[in-house]
């Protein structure tokens, strides 16, 4: 059961919208494979590291590392699930590491979309729950002496 997306990534490039839409909850699902190019030429991995920096709606930063699965500029990132437990638009970069040297690729953005959990729904009734609460605000009235307010001169 997987759900598989790629995006290409340019070195010289500014941020790139894609079409990528995971959804909030799912877990362990979503193998995403980047593939790196340099002036459209595959990026060479050799002795390279790379991680996968999530920023979300809220602010909140999730880093992971990713997979080489090719040194000819193919990564692979097994989203964990905590990268889209919010819904809305997600920013993304990838940085290789070399040693002590960094190197950020282009960013792009995904969306992910917000759903409920089945578990945590309401059960629908027949009922009207506003006339129900005034009902139920009138019986517990008790006696309505205690409510007397006297007036001072």
């Amino acid at each position: 059961m997987r759900k598989e997306y790629s995006v290409d990534l340019e070195l010289f490039d500014n941020i790139k919208h894609t079409n990528i839409l995971y959804v909030q909850g799912d877990s362990e699902v979503y193998p995403l494979t980047i593939n790196l190019r340099k002036h459209g030429m595959p990026f060479d991995l050799t002795g390279k590291t790379a991680t996968l920096t999530v920023t979300k709606m809220s602010g909140a930063v999730v880093v992971g590392e990713c997979e080489i699965k090719d040194i000819d500029g193919v990564l692979v990132y097994n989203f964990k699930g905590n990268e889209i437990t919010e819904g809305g638009k997600v920013s993304v970069l990838v940085q290789v590491y070399e040693g002590n040297k960094r190197l950020t690729f282009q960013e792009f953005v995904f969306h992910v979309k917000s759903t409920k959990d089945l578990n945590e729904s309401i059960k629908a009734t027949d009922e009207f729950n506003v006339l129900t609460d005034l009902i139920d605000s009138v019986e517990n009235i008790g006696d309505w002496k205690d409510y007397k307010i006297e007036l001072e001169d």
